[in-house]
């Protein structure tokens, strides 16, 4: 884990220097796909920090376009997701991580990414981004009815939900209709 954990700071706004660390991010993702090491990675306190200083940076300083060479921001938003998604399939205490460590960060950064799809919906990393964004917040609600009881309308609010619809494409709208299941199933407060 001590290799993800490097300096962001060094690393932030040079393009370069950020593929070798993209590099990283794609190890976690495969790593995350292991049960165990899944398992285990709710213990990795350091590095849900990590994840939602670079998450937050990102948001922050309008990182989330395509001019200037921005796209590696992009990539590495999707890897962010592809981890918070990985991580939460079926392991509660990262799900719980997500909601305290990135879950208000998640929900204001993708209606900002569909914002960017919607000035260019042939923009495949875009796309693939977005639709990384929502599969993570449905592995964060699936079976936990804690946050389906108390985080759902925080989902709602953000509009997301409503506005994935205006693109016709199929898996975003697949996606989508996964998460709405997913908040409903088991949903004391749900209508």
């Amino acid at each position: 884990m001590d290799n993800v954990l490097i300096d962001w700071d060094s690393y932030k706004n040079n393009k370069d220097k950020l593929k070798s660390y993209k590099v990283e991010l794609i190890n976690l993702v495969e790593a995350l796909k292991d049960f165990e090491f899944r398992n285990s990675f709710q213990y990795e306190k350091e590095t849900w920090k990590l994840i939602s200083v670079i998450l937050k940076w990102i948001k922050n300083n309008d990182k989330i376009n395509m001019e200037n060479g921005n796209e590696i921001y992009i990539e590495i938003l999707e890897l962010i997701f592809k981890i918070i998604r990985n991580a939460n399939a079926g392991v509660r205490e990262n799900q719980m991580n997500t909601k305290d460590y990135l879950l208000s960060d998640i929900l204001s950064t993708i209606p900002k990414c569909i914002e960017l799809l919607r000035k260019d919906v042939t923009n495949t990393k875009v796309n693939t981004c977005v639709q990384c964004g929502i599969q993570c917040l449905s592995n964060t609600y699936t079976q936990n009815t804690y946050l389906q009881n108390n985080y759902s309308e925080e989902l709602y609010n953000s509009k997301i939900l409503r506005t994935i619809f205006d693109f016709q494409d199929e898996k975003l709208q697949l996606y989508s209709i996964m998460t709405v299941h997913n908040l409903l199933m088991n949903n004391e407060k749900a209508v």
